[in-house]
């Protein structure tokens, strides 16, 4: 399936979902709480839809580059925040994903 149809057709479940959930949470049953988790669904809805239309495809070298950015970014962010914790690592077999670190602050 491509890329901007998931876009899409998330996005647009998400804007009419999101809608029908703030009207109703808000008028008939007022809930704050609720209106704003539908508010906050229309919201990623409109960004969902504005990002199919902007995702350019990325070669692999642009995408190995913004993945370096962003590890350069968080290794500069955890040493402004003068984190001295050392990571635990998960491995695969919890996370199901892949390995991930955890980090306590």
């Amino acid at each position: 399936m491509h890329i901007r149809s998931v876009y899409n057709t998330t996005g647009v479940g998400l804007l009419i979902s999101g809608a029908t959930l703030f009207l109703g949470a808000f008028f008939l049953m007022g809930t704050a709480w609720l209106a704003a988790l539908g508010l906050a669904m229309v919201i990623l809805g409109i960004i969902l839809l504005t990002l199919a239309r902007a995702v350019p495809r990325l070669s692999p070298e642009a995408c190995r580059l913004l993945l370096q950015t962003g590890l350069e970014n968080m290794s500069s962010l955890m040493e402004e925040l003068q984190v001295n914790t050392n990571a635990i690592y998960l491995p695969h077999s919890v996370t199901g994903a892949g390995p991930q670190a955890f980090l306590s602050l």
